[in-house]
């Protein structure tokens, strides 16, 4: 019985760890449709400029990445899973951060 309780435990925390990394949201998303998906995000910045609201949420999950909103809407991403490359993904194109990180 113990072993039984044990391996469940097990695959219910690779799943937990796992889920995250094959997220990949909507462009074009609201704040709380990415906040009903993931969370509450490890880190936060705000700023306004010429009346518009930028915001930038982090999060150190099984995928380290962070999400870019203007005026509550997402309009782009990075991410980067665990030994992977970091991507920053927007409406125009992906582009690899491997060369900034050098």
């Amino acid at each position: 019985m113990k072993i039984f309780i044990l391996a469940m435990l097990g695959l219910m925390l690779c799943g937990c760890v796992t889920a995250p990394m094959n997220y990949n949201p909507e462009l074009g998303m609201t704040k709380r449709q990415l906040y009903a998906d993931r969370g509450d995000p490890a880190s936060w910045t705000r700023q306004v400029i010429n009346g518009h609201t930028y915001e930038t949420w982090g999060y150190i999950y099984a995928v380290v990445g962070t999400y870019d909103f203007v005026d509550d809407v997402l309009v782009g991403y990075s991410k980067r899973p665990p030994f992977g490359n970091s991507k920053y993904i927007s409406k125009d194109k992906e582009e690899d951060l491997t060369d900034f990180a050098e």
